[in-house]
């Protein structure tokens, strides 16, 4: 199965022992902030103020950012029993209600959105005009585990919008950035151009560097 953050994992990965205040306030808000501008330069098209759903959304950092930029219709989803048990605490209190413990991958995953009331109206209900898929793919194990990554990207699919500007983004770790945490989780580290092949019709953003592919 994919990388499942838990607290051990999520302390490897912030390199000093993960603690929301300290992250948030000393590079956690602006890295957040240069993802979503980064991804608005990127792709005009892109509005934050759209029924947005970021699946993997940890404690929802994102999300925050998002909001408090004037967005009104965000969600996220994040499977991790870890996140799931600590939102409450770890997350800030506006955020946690809105992070659901829903596979993107299930047959019945919109029905859910659906039933907490996530995304659009009628026919859209539990469908989403933009979602942004957030540092979820590298936790895949492509050389085992190409089945699962397949559901993911078509349950992404599945919960896409119908009409108007719609989209998925993916927003990864292209290669080892040169920074202090610690990246030897057993992610996939894998460039723009190995990315792009797995589902070419939606974007790829290396944060890195910021090079788009895909969207066709």
């Amino acid at each position: 199965m994919p990388v499942i953050w838990d607290e051990a994992l999520f302390n490897q990965a912030y390199s000093r022992g993960y603690n929301r205040a300290a992250y948030w306030r000393n590079d956690g808000l602006v890295h957040y902030q240069i993802q979503l501008a980064k991804t608005e330069l990127n792709m005009p098209n892109f509005n934050r103020n759209s029924n947005v759903l970021t699946p993997g959304c940890g404690f929802g950092y994102l999300m925050e950012v998002m909001i408090d930029l004037g967005a009104t219709s965000v969600w996220g989803s994040d499977i991790s029993p870890y996140i799931q048990a600590n939102k409450a605490t770890e997350a800030r209190s506006d955020i946690a209600p809105l992070i659901f413990d829903i596979n993107v991958a299930d047959v019945d995953a919109q029905a859910q959105f659906a039933a907490v009331g996530a995304g659009g109206q009628g026919g859209n209900a539990g469908k989403f005009q933009w979602i942004v898929s957030e540092h979820v793919v590298e936790g895949f194990d492509i050389q085992t585990e190409l089945t699962e990554l397949t559901a993911y990207l078509d349950g992404l699919d599945n919960l896409l919008a119908s009409g108007g500007q719609t989209g998925i983004v993916h927003l990864f770790a292209g290669l080892l950035p040169d920074d202090p945490h610690d990246h030897s989780l057993n992610m996939t580290w894998q460039t723009l151009e190995d990315w792009v092949p797995y589902a070419p019709h939606h974007y790829w953003i290396d944060i890195h560097d910021w090079r788009m592919g895909g969207g066709a």
